[in-house]
């Protein structure tokens, strides 16, 4: 009889902690952000999912290393089109990054949309932008601005040198590796391709940003008075936990939560 009872109470505490290591399992990180980077697993998409306006967005997942940190890109572009800056009738200076009508909506608005969570996690960067003193004279003098949601550049896009644009940020194989470039089109939701504008100036003009076209992903200049798609780009530590999540609709996805 004793040795019956033991055996009753070892399987009993076996039971415990099978219950303990499934409950622990559940709740515990499966991975870390950085292992889901296009560089770090260059033959799939992997996609993470932010609350954004209370619902769940797909983010790509750029770069583990953008400046020593992970870098995101909003997978569709956004629901509104939007003008990058106004424009002026001598159009001076309407091309330059910091303070345009676009750069106060990341900063801004955008930022708001997010989940506190998810605000919590952005990490603030410096990114290089064009100088103001460059634009229209086509130089390619560069300077950092630090913040938290920002776009791309043409050479993070292209990984080409211009000699009308500024070489900002950092090449990401993620475009650079495309074989074709309409691969880099921007679509909406629904299925329905968008140009989406890039934070670069073609410095020979007063007015005009790069764009990435939505017909076959070339890049091109467009006037900043345009109204075109908006892709937000922010980073996160290496570290930031990444969860797998049963969402409704979607299925079982990765979440930061």
């Amino acid at each position: 009889m004793k040795h019956r009872k033991v055996l009753q109470i070892f399987s009993v505490g076996l039971s415990l902690l099978f219950l303990l290591a499934l409950c622990s399992c559940s709740q515990a990180p499966v991975q870390e952000l950085w292992e889901l980077a296009y560089d770090n697993l260059p033959k799939k998409e992997r996609l993470v999912y932010l609350v954004e306006n209370g619902a769940y967005e797909p983010y790509i997942v750029l770069t583990k290393d953008y400046y020593g940190n992970v870098l995101l890109l909003r997978k569709y572009v956004m629901d509104e089109r939007r003008a990058f800056n106004i424009y002026h009738a001598d159009g001076f200076n309407d091309a330059y990054y910091p303070d345009s009508w676009m750069d106060r909506f990341l900063s801004d608005d955008f930022y708001d949309m997010l989940s506190p969570v998810t605000q919590s996690k952005i990490v603030a960067v410096d990114i290089d932008i064009t100088t103001k003193e460059s634009i229209g004279i086509g130089r390619e003098e560069m300077e950092k601005i630090t913040r938290k949601v920002f776009l791309l550049s043409y050479h993070e896009i292209t990984g080409f040198d211009s000699p009308v644009s500024a070489n900002e940020g950092i090449v990401l194989s993620y475009f650079t590796d495309m074989p074709k470039s309409e691969d880099r089109i921007g679509y909406f939701k629904n299925g329905e391709s968008m140009n989406f504008w890039l934070r670069t100036p073609n410095t020979g003009f007063d007015s005009m940003i790069y764009n990435v076209s939505d017909s076959e992903g070339i890049i091109g200049p467009s006037q900043v008075i345009n109204e075109l798609g908006v892709r937000p780009v922010f980073c996160m530590g290496r570290d930031t936990k990444v969860f797998q999540k049963e969402v409704e609709g979607l299925g079982t996805v990765y979440v930061i939560e």
